[in-house]
């Protein structure tokens, strides 16, 4: 009886053995997979932009990678959000997003739009800018809220040497709105810049039902009727 008991016990820790083994050789091999896929992923992208910061509040930083695809688009080649967790000694991908980046040529005469990217108070932080004699520079700030990463602020800036220059901030999560107006007078005979006067300060709110994902979302391409003055802010 105890032999039998015996032999039974040895097929049982002989089952758990080869269960484990069989596990970790799984493990092992979706993690190849995952990491080929990745490498597979972005073997034709150039890398434009990198930033690293905690975006989830576990005090352990991530990092995000912008990355030209080298897809040709109607203003150039476009671009993608890649974020990514640190696991033990390695990336492992998180996230990826297209549209918040704009396309290579969408800064007019002055080229590529893209300026930088950072993590500022667990928020990437994305900048852009392009125009030609009137310029305009965005700054966009996304967070991950409900389990998807939102736009939470938007910053636009637009107008011309010697001429104008408007200034709004949207808080996509109050929906406070700040515009400024200020003109600038020159003496262009005598090449001489007078200072800006604030002709216009406005405050007011604006909420969306939800604010706009990351994924998709087109800088610039999105408008705000400022209601005391009818002006359109595009953000």
């Amino acid at each position: 009886m105890k032999k039998q008991i015996t032999f039974y016990f040895y097929i049982f820790l002989f089952n758990i053995f080869n269960l484990t083994i069989n596990n970790i050789y799984v493990a092992y091999s979706f993690s190849l997979y995952s990491n080929n896929f990745i490498a597979q992923d972005t073997d034709n992208f150039n890398k434009i932009g990198e930033a690293l910061g905690d975006l989830d509040n576990d005090s352990i930083p991530e990092k995000v990678v912008v990355y030209d695809t080298n897809k040709e688009t109607e203003f150039g080649t476009q671009r993608e959000i890649h974020i990514f967790k640190k696991t033990e000694d390695s990336w492992t991908l998180w996230e990826k997003n297209t549209g918040a980046v704009l396309p290579s040529k969408h800064g007019g005469v002055w080229g590529d739009p893209f300026q930088e990217i950072n993590i500022e108070n667990g928020a990437i932080k994305i900048y852009h800018f392009g125009g030609s004699r009137y310029k305009w520079q965005y700054i966009h700030q996304y967070k991950y809220l409900e389990n998807d990463w939102k736009l939470i602020e938007a910053t636009v800036e637009f107008g011309a040497f010697c001429d104008y220059y408007e200034t709004l901030n949207y808080n996509l999560i109050t929906g406070n709105i700040i515009y400024k107006k200020e003109e600038e007078k020159c003496d262009r005979a005598n090449n001489i810049n007078q200072e800006k006067e604030i002709v216009e300060s406005l405050e007011f709110t604006q909420k969306l039902e939800q604010p706009p994902n990351m994924n998709g979302f087109y800088p610039g391409n999105n408008e705000i009727v400022i209601p005391q003055n009818n002006t359109t802010i595009y953000y």
